[in-house]
């Protein structure tokens, strides 16, 4: 592998390991205090620069609306956090592919089976043990930058056939539905960044039909 090759690989792990969080933990958990504050504090301008992949005129914007939501407080994205992802109430925004890719738009459909048959194939773990499915935006985040720096040889093949065939359609019904500046912002990140790295690996995506 040269050093180019190795360079993009950890790229994609950065991007991985950075959202990932951001979509898993609530905003006042004590896993994300450190992110958030980094966010809050960092010059967006020169973190769109060194950003690795996408448009840099809109991860800038992204990160500016993003602070501006932390700036608003934790705990008001915390509300926003359990309105989008966990509820009680209907969530605005579920976080499961199959949510959106299933006729009958459930948990445990065909893209989450798909992803748990393809993730046993290949021996790959869960990264997290909460009989959860493993389509779960944050978790396939985490797994990106998993594969990248343990299984690089299957990263095309994942973001191909389970990655980019719907997180993509997720991030434009969060940014639809969010009323939060941050949420904004993080879809425009997460959508830049995820595209540059399909754009960058020359990846061909076949979209499914959504039924959400």
């Amino acid at each position: 592998m040269s050093v180019l090759e190795q360079s993009v690989l950890e790229q994609i792990a950065f991007i991985g390991n950075t959202l990932s969080p951001l979509f898993l933990y609530d905003p006042l958990a004590k896993e994300t205090a450190d992110l958030y504050e980094a966010l809050r504090q960092v010059d967006v301008h020169t973190a769109a620069a060194d950003w690795p992949f996408g448009n840099t005129l809109a991860i800038e914007h992204g990160l500016h609306l993003m602070q501006v939501g932390i700036n608003a407080g934790r705990e008001e994205l915390s509300h926003e956090f359990q309105r989008l992802f966990v509820g009680p109430e209907t969530k605005a925004v579920p976080p499961w592919g199959s949510v959106y890719t299933d006729h009958d738009r459930i948990l445990f459909g065909e893209t989450a089976l798909d992803l748990h048959d393809w993730m046993s194939k290949n021996t790959i773990r869960a990264t997290v043990d909460d009989h959860m499915p493993d389509d779960h935006v944050g978790r396939m985040l985490a797994l990106l930058a998993w594969i990248a720096q343990q299984r690089p040889s299957l990263l095309e093949e994942y973001l191909q056939d389970h990655f980019l065939t719907w997180i993509p359609h997720f991030l434009s019904v969060l940014d639809d539905r969010t009323r939060s500046d941050f949420y904004h912002g993080l879809s425009v990140l997460t959508q830049e960044s995820i595209e540059g790295i399909g754009q960058a690996l020359s990846v061909q995506v076949v979209e499914p039909r959504f039924f959400r």
